[in-house]
Protein backbone atom coordinates (compact mmCIF):
# COMPACT_ATOMS: atom_id res chain seq x y z
CA UNK A 1 0.00 0.00 0.00
CA UNK A 2 2.91 2.36 0.69
CA UNK A 3 4.13 1.78 -2.87
CA UNK A 4 0.68 2.69 -4.21
CA UNK A 5 0.73 5.97 -2.30
CA UNK A 6 4.22 6.78 -3.55
CA UNK A 7 3.09 6.02 -7.11
CA UNK A 8 0.41 8.68 -6.78
CA UNK A 9 -2.70 6.55 -6.20
CA UNK A 10 -5.30 8.72 -4.47
CA UNK A 11 -8.24 6.32 -4.27
CA UNK A 12 -8.21 2.51 -3.98
CA UNK A 13 -11.35 0.87 -5.39
CA UNK A 14 -12.26 -2.72 -4.48
CA UNK A 15 -15.37 -4.85 -4.94
CA UNK A 16 -17.52 -6.79 -2.50
CA UNK A 17 -20.57 -8.64 -3.82
CA UNK A 18 -21.95 -9.47 -0.39
CA UNK A 19 -20.91 -11.36 2.71
CA UNK A 20 -18.37 -14.18 2.55
CA UNK A 21 -20.44 -17.00 1.04
CA UNK A 22 -22.14 -14.72 -1.50
CA UNK A 23 -18.96 -12.95 -2.56
CA UNK A 24 -16.81 -16.07 -2.90
CA UNK A 25 -19.56 -17.95 -4.76
CA UNK A 26 -20.04 -15.17 -7.28
CA UNK A 27 -16.32 -14.70 -7.80
CA UNK A 28 -15.65 -18.43 -7.96
CA UNK A 29 -12.80 -18.39 -5.47
CA UNK A 30 -12.91 -19.53 -1.85
CA UNK A 31 -11.11 -17.21 0.55
CA UNK A 32 -11.33 -14.13 -1.68
CA UNK A 33 -13.69 -12.31 0.69
CA UNK A 34 -11.26 -12.58 3.57
CA UNK A 35 -8.42 -11.37 1.32
CA UNK A 36 -10.45 -8.30 0.37
CA UNK A 37 -11.26 -7.50 4.00
CA UNK A 38 -7.57 -7.79 4.90
CA UNK A 39 -6.64 -5.46 2.03
CA UNK A 40 -9.23 -2.94 3.27
CA UNK A 41 -7.74 -3.03 6.74
CA UNK A 42 -4.18 -2.54 5.46
CA UNK A 43 -5.18 0.36 3.20
CA UNK A 44 -6.98 2.00 6.11
CA UNK A 45 -3.87 1.76 8.30
CA UNK A 46 -1.84 3.35 5.49
CA UNK A 47 -4.39 6.20 5.22
CA UNK A 48 -5.18 5.40 1.60
CA UNK A 49 -8.69 6.64 0.67
CA UNK A 50 -10.96 3.79 -0.41
CA UNK A 51 -14.12 3.12 -2.37
CA UNK A 52 -15.75 -0.29 -1.87
CA UNK A 53 -18.25 -1.10 -4.62
CA UNK A 54 -20.99 -3.53 -3.60
CA UNK A 55 -22.95 -4.65 -6.66
CA UNK A 56 -26.30 -6.48 -6.46
CA UNK A 57 -25.85 -7.33 -2.78
CA UNK A 58 -28.83 -9.28 -1.35
CA UNK A 59 -30.95 -6.84 0.70
CA UNK A 60 -30.67 -8.98 3.82
CA UNK A 61 -26.86 -8.75 3.71
CA UNK A 62 -26.49 -4.99 3.25
CA UNK A 63 -26.66 -3.99 6.90
CA UNK A 64 -24.09 -6.55 8.01
CA UNK A 65 -21.79 -5.75 5.08
CA UNK A 66 -21.90 -2.07 6.03
CA UNK A 67 -20.96 -3.01 9.59
CA UNK A 68 -18.03 -5.18 8.42
CA UNK A 69 -16.68 -2.44 6.15
CA UNK A 70 -17.07 0.13 8.92
CA UNK A 71 -15.12 -2.10 11.28
CA UNK A 72 -12.35 -2.70 8.72
CA UNK A 73 -11.99 0.85 7.44
CA UNK A 74 -13.92 3.24 9.64
CA UNK A 75 -15.88 4.28 6.54
CA UNK A 76 -19.62 4.50 6.15
CA UNK A 77 -21.84 4.42 3.08
CA UNK A 78 -21.31 6.96 0.27
CA UNK A 79 -19.11 9.40 2.10
CA UNK A 80 -17.87 12.25 -0.08
CA UNK A 81 -14.34 13.45 -0.83
CA UNK A 82 -14.10 17.18 -1.58
CA UNK A 83 -11.73 17.68 -4.53
CA UNK A 84 -10.67 21.16 -5.53
CA UNK A 85 -12.01 22.12 -8.95
CA UNK A 86 -14.50 19.21 -9.11
CA UNK A 87 -18.10 20.33 -8.68
CA UNK A 88 -19.73 16.91 -8.67
CA UNK A 89 -19.38 14.71 -5.58
CA UNK A 90 -16.64 12.09 -5.49
CA UNK A 91 -17.65 9.23 -3.23
CA UNK A 92 -15.59 7.00 -0.99
CA UNK A 93 -16.49 4.37 1.57
CA UNK A 94 -19.05 1.66 0.80
CA UNK A 95 -21.32 2.15 -2.20
CA UNK A 96 -24.21 -0.12 -3.17
CA UNK A 97 -24.69 -0.40 -6.96
CA UNK A 98 -27.41 -1.70 -9.25
CA UNK A 99 -26.74 -4.46 -11.73
CA UNK A 100 -26.21 -3.01 -15.18
CA UNK A 101 -27.51 -5.44 -17.80
CA UNK A 102 -24.32 -5.80 -19.84
CA UNK A 103 -22.31 -8.95 -20.49
CA UNK A 104 -23.03 -11.83 -18.15
CA UNK A 105 -25.79 -9.89 -16.43
CA UNK A 106 -27.69 -9.82 -19.74
CA UNK A 107 -27.46 -13.57 -20.34
CA UNK A 108 -30.96 -14.41 -19.12
CA UNK A 109 -32.80 -11.42 -20.51
CA UNK A 110 -35.81 -12.13 -22.75
CA UNK A 111 -35.47 -11.54 -26.51
CA UNK A 112 -37.51 -8.34 -26.58
CA UNK A 113 -36.85 -4.83 -27.79
CA UNK A 114 -35.20 -2.50 -25.25
CA UNK A 115 -37.48 -0.38 -23.09
CA UNK A 116 -35.02 2.51 -22.86
CA UNK A 117 -35.88 5.73 -24.69
CA UNK A 118 -33.00 7.98 -25.66
CA UNK A 119 -34.11 11.36 -24.30
CA UNK A 120 -33.86 13.65 -21.28
CA UNK A 121 -35.98 11.21 -19.26
CA UNK A 122 -33.25 8.58 -19.53
CA UNK A 123 -30.56 11.06 -18.47
CA UNK A 124 -32.66 12.09 -15.47
CA UNK A 125 -33.00 8.49 -14.24
CA UNK A 126 -31.53 8.44 -10.69
CA UNK A 127 -29.74 5.16 -11.45
CA UNK A 128 -27.60 6.97 -14.04
CA UNK A 129 -25.44 8.75 -11.48
CA UNK A 130 -23.30 10.57 -14.05
CA UNK A 131 -26.36 11.62 -16.14
CA UNK A 132 -24.33 10.90 -19.27
CA UNK A 133 -21.49 13.21 -18.27
CA UNK A 134 -19.07 10.31 -17.86
CA UNK A 135 -18.26 10.62 -21.55
CA UNK A 136 -17.72 14.38 -21.53
CA UNK A 137 -16.96 15.55 -17.98
CA UNK A 138 -15.76 12.45 -16.13
CA UNK A 139 -14.77 12.33 -12.48
CA UNK A 140 -12.54 9.27 -12.96
CA UNK A 141 -10.54 8.01 -15.93
CA UNK A 142 -10.18 4.22 -16.13
CA UNK A 143 -7.02 2.53 -17.44
CA UNK A 144 -7.33 -1.19 -18.20
CA UNK A 145 -4.54 -3.72 -17.49
CA UNK A 146 -3.62 -3.56 -21.20
CA UNK A 147 -3.50 0.23 -21.25
CA UNK A 148 -6.89 1.08 -22.75
CA UNK A 149 -8.29 4.38 -21.47
CA UNK A 150 -12.00 5.10 -21.04
CA UNK A 151 -14.13 7.40 -18.93
CA UNK A 152 -17.15 5.17 -18.21
CA UNK A 153 -16.87 2.33 -15.71
CA UNK A 154 -19.58 0.29 -17.44
CA UNK A 155 -18.10 0.55 -20.95
CA UNK A 156 -16.15 -2.67 -20.56
CA UNK A 157 -13.65 -3.27 -23.35
CA UNK A 158 -13.99 0.33 -24.52
CA UNK A 159 -10.75 2.23 -25.14
CA UNK A 160 -11.99 5.14 -27.23
CA UNK A 161 -9.66 7.66 -25.59
CA UNK A 162 -6.43 5.84 -26.44
CA UNK A 163 -3.89 3.42 -25.00
CA UNK A 164 -1.13 4.29 -22.55
CA UNK A 165 1.17 1.72 -24.15
CA UNK A 166 1.09 3.76 -27.35
CA UNK A 167 0.48 7.32 -26.13
CA UNK A 168 1.35 9.24 -22.98
CA UNK A 169 -1.62 9.59 -20.62
CA UNK A 170 -1.17 13.37 -20.59
CA UNK A 171 -1.45 13.47 -24.39
CA UNK A 172 -4.54 11.24 -24.26
CA UNK A 173 -6.21 13.59 -21.79
CA UNK A 174 -5.28 16.66 -23.82
CA UNK A 175 -6.97 15.10 -26.87
CA UNK A 176 -10.12 14.21 -24.91
CA UNK A 177 -12.27 16.93 -26.49
CA UNK A 178 -11.57 15.54 -29.98
CA UNK A 179 -13.02 12.13 -29.10
CA UNK A 180 -16.18 11.57 -31.21
CA UNK A 181 -18.11 10.03 -28.31
CA UNK A 182 -17.25 12.93 -26.02
CA UNK A 183 -18.27 15.43 -28.71
CA UNK A 184 -21.79 13.99 -28.96
CA UNK A 185 -22.30 13.97 -25.21
CA UNK A 186 -20.90 17.50 -25.01
CA UNK A 187 -23.46 18.64 -27.56
CA UNK A 188 -26.18 16.89 -25.55
CA UNK A 189 -25.13 18.43 -22.24
CA UNK A 190 -24.09 21.91 -23.27
CA UNK A 191 -25.36 22.77 -26.75
CA UNK A 192 -28.40 20.81 -27.90
CA UNK A 193 -30.71 18.94 -25.53
CA UNK A 194 -31.95 16.69 -28.36
CA UNK A 195 -28.55 15.58 -29.68
CA UNK A 196 -28.56 12.19 -27.95
CA UNK A 197 -31.96 11.28 -29.36
CA UNK A 198 -30.92 12.49 -32.81
CA UNK A 199 -27.80 10.33 -32.89
CA UNK A 200 -29.71 7.35 -31.49
CA UNK A 201 -32.20 7.74 -34.32
CA UNK A 202 -29.36 7.68 -36.82
CA UNK A 203 -27.47 4.71 -35.36
CA UNK A 204 -29.50 2.62 -32.89
CA UNK A 205 -31.45 -0.39 -34.20
CA UNK A 206 -33.44 -1.79 -31.28
CA UNK A 207 -34.27 -5.07 -33.04
CA UNK A 208 -30.61 -6.17 -32.75
CA UNK A 209 -30.71 -6.37 -28.95
CA UNK A 210 -32.17 -8.32 -26.09
CA UNK A 211 -34.18 -6.27 -23.63
CA UNK A 212 -32.28 -3.88 -21.41
CA UNK A 213 -33.70 -1.54 -18.85
CA UNK A 214 -30.78 0.23 -17.13
CA UNK A 215 -29.90 3.71 -18.45
CA UNK A 216 -26.17 2.96 -18.17
CA UNK A 217 -26.66 0.17 -20.70
CA UNK A 218 -28.31 2.57 -23.13
CA UNK A 219 -25.51 5.11 -22.74
CA UNK A 220 -22.80 2.49 -23.28
CA UNK A 221 -24.56 1.02 -26.34
CA UNK A 222 -24.85 4.46 -27.93
CA UNK A 223 -21.21 5.29 -27.14
CA UNK A 224 -20.09 2.09 -28.88
CA UNK A 225 -22.23 2.93 -31.91
CA UNK A 226 -20.83 6.45 -32.14
CA UNK A 227 -17.31 5.05 -32.00
CA UNK A 228 -18.17 2.41 -34.61
CA UNK A 229 -19.31 5.09 -37.02
CA UNK A 230 -16.21 7.19 -36.34
CA UNK A 231 -13.94 4.20 -37.01
CA UNK A 232 -15.86 3.44 -40.20
CA UNK A 233 -15.54 7.03 -41.43
CA UNK A 234 -11.81 7.02 -40.72
CA UNK A 235 -11.28 3.94 -42.89
CA UNK A 236 -13.70 4.57 -45.78
CA UNK A 237 -14.44 7.51 -48.03
CA UNK A 238 -18.23 7.21 -47.82
CA UNK A 239 -21.02 7.52 -45.29
CA UNK A 240 -22.26 4.26 -43.76
CA UNK A 241 -25.28 2.63 -45.39
CA UNK A 242 -28.21 1.14 -43.52
CA UNK A 243 -26.57 -2.27 -43.89
CA UNK A 244 -23.37 -0.87 -42.35
CA UNK A 245 -25.34 0.57 -39.42
CA UNK A 246 -26.99 -2.79 -38.84
CA UNK A 247 -23.54 -4.38 -38.72
CA UNK A 248 -22.49 -1.77 -36.16
CA UNK A 249 -25.43 -2.75 -33.97
CA UNK A 250 -24.90 -6.49 -34.36
CA UNK A 251 -21.24 -6.17 -33.41
CA UNK A 252 -21.99 -3.96 -30.40
CA UNK A 253 -24.81 -6.22 -29.21
CA UNK A 254 -22.49 -9.21 -29.43
CA UNK A 255 -19.60 -7.51 -27.63
CA UNK A 256 -21.85 -6.43 -24.74
CA UNK A 257 -23.65 -9.76 -24.36
CA UNK A 258 -26.93 -8.23 -25.55
CA UNK A 259 -27.18 -9.94 -28.93
CA UNK A 260 -30.15 -11.95 -30.11
CA UNK A 261 -28.59 -15.27 -31.09
CA UNK A 262 -30.94 -15.93 -34.03
CA UNK A 263 -30.02 -12.57 -35.59
CA UNK A 264 -26.36 -13.45 -35.39
CA UNK A 265 -26.95 -16.76 -37.08
CA UNK A 266 -28.66 -14.91 -39.92
CA UNK A 267 -25.96 -12.23 -40.13
CA UNK A 268 -23.14 -14.75 -40.28
CA UNK A 269 -24.63 -16.79 -43.14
Amino acid sequence: MSRLRKAGVTLLVTSLDGLEKTHDTRRGRTGLYQSVIKALEIASKKYLPQRILATNVPPEERGELARVVKQATGLGVDQQIPIQGVARPVFWGLGFKDVVDIGGEAADLPPESPSIVYDETMLADPRLLCHGLGFVNPTIIHVSPVGGVRSCNHAVGFANLGNTKKTRLLDILNAFSADPVSRVFYQQAYENSNRLAEVAGELFRAQAYKAFAHPCTAVVVLAHLIQSRADFNALRERIPTEEDIWQFNLAVANSLGLALSYLFRVSET
